[in-house]
């Protein structure tokens, strides 16, 4: 159990919410195009491999995990979260998939081996850290030389993001300017980082439309003003 104020209350949050959390909060978490398209995003800029150890932070219900299990080439794939509830339903969802482990462990203090990892990943794990620069310097630890990181990030600019004014567990993805996220990453040890626009603006349905859908992202990306309303962003750098 934490100490920590704020990382209690996170961890309270996700335990508690665990069975609701698929589609709870007015938001449908499915295996739908907007996970299959995150894990795009963090394929076209990791590469399919093969990666010899994957390290995913904030795992979380696995749903990211099925998509990057299927299509990533890898040796071994650890599933990392702090909450026990969560991974319980990734285990669940991911049963029979062979070289995956489930870590239960905070991302800043993980007790994994030093220079372990060929490539970190993660999706919107940084604003549910109070002091995200110790997990990346964690998850600096952890990589070995010329491993790469690729993170996807809530953009705080894109509007639809406003409908977590007031949400606690949210409360610090207001701070995920790309600004701070790029010195975060940087004070933490990696190098030749980047924090870019994602190619994430449609939602994910409705079913059927989604090559309508990708290619107004991929229009929206061209736009220099418009590029910067994006859902997300990508933030990449290697050790």
């Amino acid at each position: 159990m934490s100490d920590d104020p704020f990382q209690r209350s996170q961890l309270d949050y996700y335990d508690q919410s665990a069975e609701q959390y698929e589609s709870g909060d007015g938001i449908q978490r499915t295996l739908n195009r907007a996970f299959e398209r995150k894990a795009r995003i963090l394929m076209k800029s990791l590469g399919v491999g093969p990666w010899d150890v994957v390290l995913e932070v904030g795992a979380g219900s696995g749903l990211l995990t099925w998509f990057m299990a299927q299509r990533l080439r890898f040796a071994r794939y650890l599933a990392l979260d702090l909450s026990q509830g969560m991974l319980d339903l990734a285990r669940k969802r991911l049963a029979g998939k062979t070289s995956l482990e489930f870590v239960r462990a905070d991302a800043a203090r993980t007790g994994l081996p030093s220079d372990l990892a060929t490539a970190v990943i993660g999706c919107d794990i940084i604003h549910h850290l109070e002091f995200p620069e110790n997990a990346l310097r964690e998850w600096y630890r952890l990589a070995r030389p010329g491993a790469r990181l690729a993170i996807l990030e809530t953009n705080p600019k894109n509007p639809l993001h406003w409908r977590f004014i007031g949400v606690e567990h949210e409360v610090r993805s207001w701070l995920n300017t790309d600004t701070n996220l790029k010195r975060w990453t940087e004070a933490a040890g990696w190098r030749d980082v980047r924090v870019e626009p994602a190619e994430v603006f449609t939602p994910a349905g409705p079913k059927g439309f989604g090559w309508a859908l990708d290619l107004l992202d991929s229009i929206s990306l061209c736009v220099p003003g418009w590029r910067r309303l994006s859902a997300m962003w990508i933030i990449t750098a290697v050790k």
